[in-house]
């Protein structure tokens, strides 16, 4: 019987999956077993698969019709056989002591499950995950601390199988935020033995050319969110009933509204220029009931972490006529911009215009944001200068040369709790120290 077995779903990551499989293989643990589901799958993915279980024996191979990657997910753990199960998607890799790591915690402590670091990659800035780091650094974790409340990601987590199966806990048929679901129900219903794994650590793969489905913004995404939440507020609005005296149970209740909102604002609303409309006037209207919900001390909370924004505006066109910051893009050499032009998109901070030459619109600029409200497109001939006529706010950035800009860089300039002097330090560093042309015109 494998000491872990590692169960991956699978789904059109031709690109990726050879990564995932080889941080598995290579892992320092050896005695493990792997499980791809591969959920009818279009791309060359299943051919890659073939191809590694025809030179390893530790991979079973499983083919479904398309079902989802809950139902790919509960299938594995149906024929699992070892001790301890993990579940790592197709695009992601583990580091290559993770798995002995959680072994041996596990081991150690008798304990049902333990919860290690998350690395953030790809399409954005290499960073570890605070909200992870936070619980993979207690040795003892408790089934109601708050922190656990903002690391529910199933991948940096390490169940024991037999208990797991036991609590009969499954993965929901949603496109968002089942893991989340699956997560709370297994801890509100199964109250576990849980430890922290610094040494463990998930490397969760954030894309650019393709998004995947937990990076775009559709109706359906934010109505699959909102039904897990809501699932998940009632679950522990009732676990907390008997479990907490009554002024934790509602300091905790507190915790999740504030999450909830908080995940709302920043995977969604942070990013409406992948919106539509509909789908925009659906998550304020969700905001809205959030913050109706929350007591004097979380709605500050709020207010003081959307301080870039002051009220969030989810109307595209208001946020064109009334931007908090101006960004002008050169012609940059005739150099290829589109990588640019996704990462001034993909900013958590969406309070700003785009002004573009004409030519960099029609050679550069991606089919996702040509109808965006807050481009201005110029002629190429006196740009500079027509470009100043036009400008709506009181802070530019002119970009002179192509780049990937930090998705976090407008927020962080507009944060009231930052002293300016910083602001300025975090720009010089983030981007002169990497040869990046910007100016920031105060």
């Amino acid at each position: 019987m494998p000491k872990v077995s590692v169960i991956v779903p699978a789904y059109n990551t031709e690109k990726y999956i050879s990564q995932t499989f080889d941080s598995i293989l290579n892992q320092t643990l050896q005695d493990t077993e792997i499980i791809v589901v591969n959920d009818g799958s279009t791309d060359g993915t299943q051919a890659i698969i073939d191809d590694y279980c025809s030179r390893h024996e530790k991979i079973k191979k499983i083919y479904q019709e398309n079902s989802g990657v809950s139902a790919a997910r509960n299938v594995g753990l149906s024929i699992a056989k070892g001790d301890y199960v993990l579940f790592l998607d197709s695009d992601d890799v583990i580091t290559e002591i993770t798995l002995e790591a959680y072994y041996n915690a596990l081991t150690k402590y008798d304990a049902d499950v333990a919860v290690g670091r998350v690395m953030m990659f790809g399409s954005i800035t290499e960073r570890y995950n605070e909200y992870a780091d936070k619980i993979a650094k207690k040795e003892i974790i408790e089934v109601f601390d708050k922190d656990m409340l903002w690391s529910l990601l199933v991948s940096n987590k390490c169940y024991n199988r037999q208990r797991l199966v036991s609590s009969r806990v499954l993965f929901k048929p949603l496109k968002y935020a089942e893991d989340a679901l699956f997560f709370v129900e297994y801890l509100m219903g199964s109250r576990p033995k849980i430890v922290g794994v610094w040494d463990a650590c998930l490397c969760y793969r954030r894309r650019e050319a393709e998004q995947s489905a937990t990076q775009s913004i559709s109706f359906s995404l934010v109505e699959n969110f909102i039904m897990s939440s809501k699932f998940v507020y009632d679950i522990i609005k009732e676990a907390v009933k008997t479990a907490l005296p009554e002024s934790e149970a509602e300091d905790y209740l507190q915790e999740i509204i504030y999450k909830t909102d908080f995940t709302l604002i920043t995977q969604f609303y942070r990013l409406l220029w992948s919106a539509d409309n509909a789908t925009l006037s659906y998550l304020e209207r969700e905001h809205n009931r959030l913050y109706a919900m929350m007591n004097d001390k979380s709605k500050i909370k709020m207010d003081e972490f959307n301080s870039d924004v002051k009220v969030p505006i989810f109307d595209k066109e208001a946020i064109a006529e009334n931007p908090m910051i101006s960004v002008v893009m050169g012609r940059c050499g005739g150099r290829n911009l589109e990588s640019t032009i996704n990462s001034v998109f993909k900013q958590t901070m969406p309070s700003f215009e785009l002004i573009i030459p004409a030519s960099v619109m029609k050679k550069f600029m991606p089919e996702q944001w040509r109808g965006c409200e807050n481009i201005h497109v110029l002629n190429d001939k006196y740009f500079k200068l027509s470009a100043k006529q036009v400008i709506k706010s009181c802070r530019l950035i002119y970009i002179k040369w192509p780049m990937q800009i930090d998705d976090r860089m407008f927020r962080f300039l507009l944060r009231v709790d930052v002293p300016e002097f910083l602001r300025k330090r975090f720009f010089n560093l983030l981007f002169h120290a990497a040869r990046i042309a910007l100016k920031l015109i105060k």
